[in-house]
């Protein structure tokens, strides 16, 4: 899981579903990347909060606390078998997703915001309900058994990112929207220009 340590951002939800795959899968490990950056109400020390909830579940030897990754966040992503995001709150996009997908690693998602604009479930990932460990830990024990699933869901999602989203792509797609704004604008002008230039006033008739 790579995120920052925000409330909405679901840690709990994850550490409960490891909680949940455990029981099952002893085996499997989880890595945290991410830390602290808010220092506010309701934001502050949830590094720490998070470290006393996976050791309170027994998770200690399970989930690795890694902290940020300035350099080298593909080398991360690379560690992964699975990649989550696990957001309680809808989110406008979702970089942590794509960036997961362009490395070639199968994801596992919240099904808010605009997530499923970038993952259809079952084709480029798996999306799960928001808040819902149940789910999570489902979908995290149905990768960690079928390997066949998790290859071939990274290369959809690959595809899919190479398709929708690569430098290129959004640099044509924000080019086509410049144009247009910029040709809506230039018609404007030269419809106002126009109607300047050859707009009369027709003089009140007179009366006999």
């Amino acid at each position: 899981m790579c995120s920052v340590f925000a409330p909405w951002k679901g840690h709990e939800i994850f550490l409960q579903a490891a909680h949940a795959v455990r029981g099952t899968r002893p085996d499997v490990h989880f890595m945290v990347v991410g830390d602290d950056i808010y220092d506010t109400a309701g934001h502050g020390s949830r590094r720490q909060e998070m470290e006393a909830l996976a050791a309170a579940l027994g998770l200690r030897e399970q989930v690795h606390f890694v902290g940020f990754v300035d350099a080298g966040l593909a080398d991360a992503y690379a560690a992964m078998d699975i990649a989550v995001h696990a957001a309680t709150r809808p989110e406008p996009f979702g970089m942590v997703v794509v960036e997961a997908m362009a490395c070639g690693v199968p994801v596992i998602a919240s099904a808010a915001g605009g997530i499923p604009e970038i993952v259809t479930s079952e084709e480029h990932g798996l999306l799960v309900a928001p808040g819902d460990s149940g789910q999570l830990a489902a979908a995290i024990l149905r990768l960690a058994a079928d390997s066949d699933l998790r290859r071939s869901l990274a290369q959809r999602g690959h595809a899919r990112v190479c398709e929708r989203f690569s430098a290129q792509r959004q640099a044509q797609a924000f080019e086509s929207l410049y144009a247009q704004l910029l040709g809506d604008v230039r018609e404007s002008r030269n419809l106002e220009a126009n109607g300047g230039e050859h707009e009369q006033i027709a003089p009140q008739g007179q009366g006999a």
